[in-house]
């Protein structure tokens, strides 16, 4: 109830929800798209995670430096992960996926740091706990699903249509958490009389 009611929490956990269900299957994405997409073989494909993790690494230290956090910085990063995921989807050279899978990895991490210091600078003492359970499972307990929605598409499409689907649902999670971010903060808005 807490969650509902709480405008900021509710803009959190909408978002993590569509990323964490569609944006955060690497575990799926990178080998299919090694194989399928790239057609790499071991070290590209070490290469390709390697990249991810690189990116991972430089979004770690730069949200380190960050003084505070804010929905709107959580949500750029939010729709540049989106935007980033359809970009690799449709890359076909190995180098330009490297780098992509980089400012990906950046990305990724920059929201999700983002994600989790609001849910803790901002719920309530009491309620903290089980508010984060909450997050949790929709950030890491609905990945399977995308995995699964990941693998039955490209196995009926091709892997490329998978991602573009999922970069999608992703940028549309964003667009619905903004839409109601944007609502309430219209609505609490004092009148101009």
């Amino acid at each position: 109830r807490y969650t509902w009611h709480t405008p900021i929490v509710l803009s959190v956990m909408i978002t993590v929800g569509f990323i964490g269900t569609f944006g955060y299957n690497f575990s799926v994405v990178l080998p299919l798209l090694g194989g399928f997409v790239l057609h790499t073989d071991a070290m590209g494909f070490g290469a390709l995670s390697s990249a991810l993790g690189i990116g991972s690494s430089l979004g770690a230290l730069t949200a380190a430096f960050f003084q505070k956090v804010s929905l709107k910085r959580l949500l750029i990063a939010a729709a540049g992960f989106s935007i980033l995921l359809a970009a690799v989807a449709m890359s076909t050279q190995l180098l330009l996926s490297e780098i992509l899978l980089v400012v990906l990895g950046f990305f990724g991490v920059i929201f999700s740091t983002n994600a989790a210091t609001l849910i803790q600078t901002t719920v309530e003492d009491h309620l903290r706990g089980r508010v984060t359970s909450l997050y949790f499972l929709l950030f890491a307990g609905s990945t399977p699903i995308g995995s699964f929605l990941i693998g039955t598409i490209s196995s009926r499409l091709n892997v490329r249509d998978a991602l573009l689907i999922c970069a999608t649902l992703c940028l549309f999670g964003v667009a619905v958490s903004s839409g109601y971010a944007y609502l309430v903060h219209k609505r609490s808005a004092p009148s101009a009389l």
